[in-house]
């Protein structure tokens, strides 16, 4: 008898008590599983429309700080001469081309296209560019993509500010814009020729 009460063990009461919490238990976890699925893939949106966006304006800013000859500006777009890849080229950098994309009220977003022609050519249609950045929220005339410092006419400083939306291109997501701003001065930049 007495081997029988030093052995340590549970009661009937005590199992009773762990089996009828046992299912809140595992509703909790199950929860907490359910929203992590939920928001995995808003996650994964935001965090592609970031690097869309950010390898976008990269892409832009790095081009435009090659430029030794500014030819054109406006607050949407930038024309310039500039050595690209060892070739030097005439470059055409718009963003307020219309996109496929719509936003929540069906109206069309803008892209920003690259095009490139010789130094003394015409630039080829956007239509025909390359894709620097899609779905924009900006590239309008009250919100403008670029600013340039001093002024539009012999600029010295170029500022490129993008919204996209946060949702990428699927319909889930954040609902918040996704703002990337960057700059570069314009180092080779001949002024008064």
């Amino acid at each position: 008898m007495r081997r029988l009460r030093a052995q340590d063990g549970f009661t009937l009461p005590e199992l009773l008590v762990v089996l009828a919490m046992l299912p809140f238990v595992a509703l909790a976890l199950f929860k907490t599983l359910d929203t992590t699925s939920q928001l995995a893939p808003r996650s994964a949106e935001y965090a592609n429309a970031v690097q869309q966006a950010g390898s976008g304006v990269s892409l832009t800013m790095r081009d435009i700080r090659q430029a030794y000859r500014i030819l054109g500006t406006t607050p949407n777009s930038v024309t310039f001469l500039a050595v690209l890849n060892g070739v030097d080229q005439k470059v055409n950098i718009s963003c307020d081309i219309t996109s496929t994309a719509k936003d929540d009220s069906g109206q069309f977003l803008r892209r920003c296209v690259k095009t490139t022609a010789t130094p003394t050519g015409t630039l080829p249609s956007p239509a025909v560019g390359q894709i620097l950045i899609d779905r924009l929220i900006d590239g309008t005339a009250t919100a403008p993509v670029f600013t340039y410092s001093p002024d539009e006419i012999v600029p010295t400083f170029v500022r490129m500010l993008v919204q996209v939306p946060s949702r990428g291109e699927g319909q889930k997501g954040f609902t918040h814009p996704i703002t990337i701003d960057n700059g570069t001065e314009l180092r080779n930049n001949l002024v008064g020729d």
